[in-house]
């Protein structure tokens, strides 16, 4: 019974993680569609659909994306429904071209055993200003005198660098009530099976101090930079996956 607990909660903290990850880096797909088709049209909508699973074993629920585009203001939603952890995670930014403009993040986590959380950022770029509202920490204040990004909007301008073949990227942006700097590194390419066939794909790999947990994104130039699949290592004990298992979009 202690085993089965313990591996409850690294399940649903894998979950956590990879729920909030994947939502924020999702993000970066349906931009790099818009930007490669720019030149005959612009981006309407995306629906997309990944399939989870938690140690190599498919797992209940899929993750589900939209995105819809109303000049230039991009409108993001991501959900994902597990009988360990329901998830979602919402953000409003302004694209245009490799100009990313975040306006307001919204995430809620509902796991079971534990309680739920639920955070928002406002940015007032007039007021160089963010506000991070938490339901347990409270009201925050962060200075935006120099760019900062959300989860959700940092992967946008990934996205700029991985086509202009970048191997080493940093973000600032407002992670978890702090300030602070993502680093990822391009390490390889691989090749990747979805549900809407088999891509070559870009292994980047974010940098952590802890050599136990890894994030990796798979992204394959042959879909515009679209992020395939992420696969997060927690621990030993503890990995989950999101593979792209459908996809449809539209330009306007």
């Amino acid at each position: 019974m202690i085993f089965f607990k313990h591996n409850v909660s690294k399940s649903k903290k894998g979950l956590y993680f990879l729920a909030i990850t994947l939502g924020s880096a999702l993000t970066l797909n349906a931009f790099a569609q818009n930007h490669n088709s720019s030149a005959t049209s612009d981006l309407d909508y995306v629906n997309a659909v990944f399939s989870v699973s938690y140690n190599n074993t498919p797992a209940s629920g899929d993750a589900n994306l939209s995105i819809r585009n109303n000049q230039n203001t991009y409108d993001v939603n991501f959900s994902l429904k597990h009988s360990l952890l329901d998830a979602t995670q919402s953000a409003q930014f302004i694209g245009k071209s490799c100009d990313i403009t975040p306006t307001t993040y919204q995430s809620s986590t509902n796991p079971i055993l534990r309680s739920s959380t639920k955070e928002s950022l406002n940015f007032n770029w007039h007021g160089n200003t963010a506000i991070r509202q938490h339901n347990k920490d409270g009201e925050m204040q962060f200075d935006l005198s120099q760019g900062v990004y959300d989860p959700m909007s940092l992967y946008f301008k990934a996205r700029c660098d991985l086509m202009a073949g970048k191997k080493q990227l940093s973000y600032p942006l407002i992670y978890k009530g702090r300030q602070t700097t993502h680093h990822y590194n391009v390490i390889g390419t691989e090749q990747i099976k979805t549900g809407v066939g088999e891509f070559e794909a870009l292994v980047v790999q974010r940098q952590r101090s802890n050599p136990d947990r890894r994030t990796t994104f798979y992204v394959a130039p042959a879909l515009n930079y679209l992020i395939v699949k992420i696969h997060h290592r927690e621990n030993s004990l503890a990995t989950v996956s999101m593979t792209l298992k459908s996809l449809d979009y539209q330009n306007k």
